[in-house]
């Protein structure tokens, strides 16, 4: 599904234009973003909860082999993922 998608949806169900659901739709998404980005944790009752998390730098990735074989330590990153 994309964001299309969802705005579709959005004035399907409530009558509303298509114009008004899509600032709706952005409205949702950038107030997740920024609650995301602050840390927060999203909650939808009853559905899948997209969680914001930081990965372990501990792990060591692999360089490909024909360059030097070597291990090489990863970067510590974000994901988003749905629990």
């Amino acid at each position: 599904m994309i964001k299309l998608d969802i705005i579709n949806r959005v004035a399907d169900k409530t009558g509303v234009p298509k114009q008004k659901a899509e600032q709706v739709v952005d409205a949702l998404f950038n107030a997740m973003k920024e609650a995301m980005a602050e840390g927060n944790r999203i909650e939808t009752r009853h559905r899948a909860q997209p969680a914001h998390r930081q990965r372990s730098p501990d792990s060591v990735g692999q360089n490909h082999p024909l360059q030097t074989g070597q291990g090489t330590a990863s970067q510590s990153r974000q994901k988003i993922s749905c629990e």
